[in-house]
């Protein structure tokens, strides 16, 4: 009898102790989708002020070099040479935003985990 008590007692804390791992790996999991949230609305915020920026400094760059040239047309194209010719450059050189994914997402996963902590 005290054996059978000590049995579902050891069944009870197992359960228990398994639905508090997954509810950990839950928090850890809406943790680490919360803060990649919260920056990707930053980002959001952050790309549309830059993007508006660089629209007004180009209207402005366009309106210079139709002064200058008494083009409109060839202003505009000038204008889009410059940008493609950054835009290959960026896409070229792209070493940094390589893996960035992974290192947002593998903390989420994966406890940072100490060596003085098996001591």
């Amino acid at each position: 009898m005290a054996e059978e008590r000590l049995n579902d007692r050891i069944a009870e804390d197992l359960k228990q102790y398994v639905n508090l791992h997954v509810d950990s790996a839950k928090l850890a999991m809406v943790e680490g989708l919360s803060s990649v949230a919260g920056g990707a609305v930053v980002l959001v915020i952050c790309l549309f002020l830059a993007l508006l920026t660089m629209m007004l400094l180009s209207g402005v760059l366009l309106f210079l070099l139709d002064m200058w040239l008494d083009s409109w047309v060839w202003s505009a194209a000038i204008l889009a040479f410059a940008y493609m010719i950054a835009a290959l450059l960026i896409l070229k050189n792209q070493g940094p935003f390589k893996n960035r994914m992974v290192r947002v997402f593998a903390p989420m996963f994966f406890d940072r985990k100490d060596d003085d902590d098996d001591e």
